[in-house]
């Protein structure tokens, strides 16, 4: 097959300010893409000082409307100005939220979740807005019957055929990891007990329970620190800068704010451990990250995090909502050095496995076969109507 003219439409980019794991996502597959020959364009929403149309390295954005109406202004854009210009569409269902590409798009469709939203929603919306993306989500099974979908773990695989999408429909690739830049740096860890939590503060990323159980871990473990590093809703980190204040946790916890590509690199290498106690993830992008950088997660086991955590081997897996045995999981892995450097050594192994080329590579395939796909599927409609035609005469 010859290289592609791929049209991806996602909520944001990588330039966004509340950019996440969908966006990274996003690029690392999207510049490998383009650096084979294929020609890939996004349609995002629309932010402050962000142009509407901009080139980053070879990956052509248009930005449209604002968080409410993007999906509109795609259907709009995509009727006046791309419907002849590419060979598929991707349809980046990343925020709940999906673009109904299969009733406006006659191109081959693949569909991307990266996880099903469900109770995320109740957390991150207010009434009636949650109700309404959840009325949505619950539609694609309905909307996108026949589209191949793409998935980042076996959790949200099994989310999606729980919603309704045909198993055989649905195709799993992991996300990656870049080895270049994320590798242990064993000299550096920090010379007190260091616990990190890095990714984007959200509701839904339950941070707070992860204060709640360092609380309880600097009742056994003398001098832990936490790190809380990443870029979030104001009115959330304040929340929680208010339970540190509550909890009498201000000489214990620092917090980093957005942090440079290199600054989190070295916080993930100084850590002891990466924390995260979220409610559900697609993948959990960042484990692998600190994986890489010879550091274990405890987490929930929870969608996602089960799948990027093996329990006993890279990390420790907590009951979803258990502050108390979560915090007895970091204080055991502070506490046992053997215990510590067995789950480093093994998470750093495990995370070889993960590569962003080899991700790429992989969607790449699925975006063929999706073509394929609705080809197979033309003729077959083609040759059914045939047959009616004939019949009624």
């Amino acid at each position: 097959m010859e290289s592609l003219r791929i049209l991806w439409l996602n909520h944001r980019d990588q330039k966004h300010p509340q950019a996440g794991g969908s966006e990274v996502h996003f690029w690392e597959i999207a510049k490998r893409l383009t650096s084979w020959g294929n020609e890939v364009t996004l349609l995002s929403e629309r932010f402050k000082v962000a142009p509407d149309h901009e080139l980053l390295g070879d990956v052509e954005i248009y930005r449209i409307g604002g968080r409410a109406s993007v999906h509109f202004h795609a259907v709009w854009k995509y009727l006046r100005k791309f419907k002849h210009q590419y060979d598929v569409v991707v349809d980046d269902i990343a925020h709940a939220v999906p673009w109904f590409t299969p009733i406006y798009v006659k191109k081959p469709i693949i569909a991307v979740v990266h996880h099903v939203h469900r109770e995320i929603l109740r957390q991150e919306l207010s009434f009636p807005y949650s109700r309404i993306t959840y009325l949505a989500e619950q539609a694609i099974p309905r909307i996108y019957q026949n589209v191949p979908f793409l998935t980042v773990s076996e959790s949200t695989k099994e989310d999606l055929v729980s919603l309704g999408i045909r198993q055989e429909m649905i195709g799993v690739v992991y996300n990656g990891v870049d080895h270049e830049l994320y590798k242990p740096d064993w000299g550096s860890k920090s010379h007190y007990p260091h616990v990190l939590y890095l990714g984007r503060v959200k509701r839904y990323k339950n941070v707070d329970h992860v204060l709640k159980s360092i609380k309880l871990v600097a009742e056994k473990v003398p001098n832990v620190r936490l790190s809380i590093a990443g870029r979030g809703d104001g009115n959330v980190v304040e929340k929680l800068k208010n339970t540190v204040r509550k909890l009498n946790l201000e000489s214990i916890v620092a917090f980093h704010g957005e942090v440079s590509e290199d600054e989190k690199i070295r916080l993930l290498q100084q850590a002891w451990v990466y924390v995260t106690a979220s409610v559900r993830e697609g993948w959990g992008i960042t484990v692998i990250e600190a994986a890489a950088c010879g550091t274990p997660t405890i987490a929930y086991g929870v969608a996602g995090l089960k799948d990027a955590v093996v329990d006993g081997q890279t990390g420790l897996l907590s009951p979803y909502n258990d502050e108390k045995t979560l915090s007895d999981l970091i204080v055991t892995t502070l506490e046992d050095s053997v215990l510590r450097e067995k789950l480093s050594k093994k998470a750093a192994e495990f995370s070889k496995q993960f590569n962003w080329d080899k991700t790429a590579i992989q969607t790449l395939e699925m975006i063929k076969n999706a073509i394929l796909w609705a080809s197979m599927a033309q003729r077959v409609e083609y040759k059914i109507n045939q047959r009616l035609s004939l019949s009624l005469k």
